[in-house]
């Protein structure tokens, strides 16, 4: 399943808990480096294709300062779709480095010509580095071997 930018940004910014809208628009905000900004309508519509997916619920309601807020978090499958994209992305972000000869010490993303593919690994970098990216039996599914010391952290291999 590929996700559009905006409902991954979105189901990210509930991984750690839930938010109310304004909360998942600035977090969304953050995530994407100030390059996705969400208006109400675009986020609560994204929120309801989501919630019809079953891949957020609503977690709670309450008024502050007169104002109704609105609680959102993810489900159990969309943590897994979550997973599941964010893997995805990986996958392409080290075949997209294959394929450009891109190398982590030689190219920053800076450098990378303004586009999708300076985003895209920008943000994927992001994100592998923010979760623990070995799947089961503490193998790397980037480079197909084990980790010598299960705590290191590699970047995405060359």
């Amino acid at each position: 399943m590929g996700l559009r930018e905006q409902s991954y940004l979105i189901l990210l910014a509930l991984s750690e808990g839930p938010l109310h809208g304004y909360g998942v628009t600035k977090t969304v905000r953050e995530l994407s480096e100030e390059r996705v900004r969400l208006g109400a309508g675009t986020l609560y519509g994204a929120l309801d294709r989501l919630a019809a997916d079953g891949l957020v619920t609503m977690a709670g309601e309450e008024v502050v300062d007169g104002r109704h807020r609105r609680y959102y978090d993810l489900t159990k499958h969309g943590r897994e779709i979550l997973t599941e994209e964010t893997s995805r992305l990986i996958r392409l972000t080290a075949t997209a480095r294959r394929r450009l000869a891109l190398r982590p010490a030689a190219v920053e993303v800076e450098d990378l010509p303004q586009g999708p593919v300076r985003e895209g690994v920008r943000l994927v970098e992001r994100e592998f580095r923010r979760i623990d990216h070995r799947g089961p039996e503490g193998r790397d599914p980037c480079r197909g071997h084990s980790h010598p010391n299960p705590r290191s952290k590699s970047r995405i291999p060359p």
